[in-house]
Formats: structure tokens, C-alpha cells, sequence
């Protein structure tokens, strides 16, 4: 697949895709879906998201893989909610995504209490 190659703007695809989702949507963080930080005195719930990482492999044939990080965060007042839309995330983004020419794969989940508000922070990969 392909958007890893583009390393500065395979979150774009992320963001898209999050922002199409029925089960993201059902939240209502559709328009709540903000690079690095919320803007502050951002109420409810939202999504965060930063780029961490690009991994290339190289063979004397070529490149062999290529592959970029993101983290995203769900962040909620209530600890139940959070968990059920870093489920929502999860179901968005995980496989294949043709029309935006990804694959997208979980790698490592925590969680965080932060400020009064629960992270539920995801790290996917993106080739």
C-alpha cells in the first residue's frame, strides 16, 4: 500500500478516515479531532493525534517496507466513555483502507489520567 511514503502527510489519510466514521461520529468528535493538542477549554470529549515516527527498510533490491507512527488519543471525563471510544477509533482505523491507499495496524495501547480527563492513547502503524 502506500501513504507510508509519504511521510508528512499519512495522518491526513488517519484524520479522514476517523472523521468518516459511523462509530466516531456517534461521539461526536468529528470536528473534535486535533493535531498534537486540544485548543484549550475544549469541553467533552475529543481526539488528539500525533505523528511519532517513520521507519524505512532498505534491501539491496529496493525499498523493502516503509512505515509511518501515530499515536491517537481518546480523552474523556468519564473513564467508561473513554474506553468506548478508543474502541470506536479502533474499529475506524484497523485494516486495510483502499480508497485511501493504507493499511493500518495497532501496535501498543495505555492509559493515562491526566487533568482530570482519561487518555486512552492508541499507537498505530500506517503503511
Amino acid at each position: 500500500m502506500g501513504r507510508a511514503d509519504e511521510k508528512f502527510t499519512a495522518v491526513r489519510a488517519v484524520v479522514k478516515i476517523l472523521r468518516e466514521a459511523a462509530g466516531v461520529r456517534a461521539f461526536g468528535v468529528e470536528r473534535k479531532i486535533f493535531p498534537l493538542v486540544a485548543p484549550e477549554g475544549t469541553d467533552g470529549d475529543f481526539l488528539a493525534y500525533q505523528r511519532d515516527g517513520y521507519e524505512r527498510q532498505d534491501t539491496k533490491m529496493g525499498i523493502a517496507l516503509q512505515q509511518s507512527v501515530i499515536y491517537v488519543i481518546a480523552v474523556s471525563m468519564d473513564y467508561d466513555r473513554s474506553l468506548s471510544l478508543a474502541e470506536a477509533v479502533y474499529t475506524a482505523l484497523e485494516g486495510d483502507h483502499p480508497d485511501e491507499n493504507v493499511r493500518i495496524r495497532l501496535e501498543d495501547y495505555s492509559e493515562e489520567y491526566v487533568d482530570k480527563k482519561f487518555l486512552q492513547v492508541l499507537r498505530f502503524t500506517i503503511q
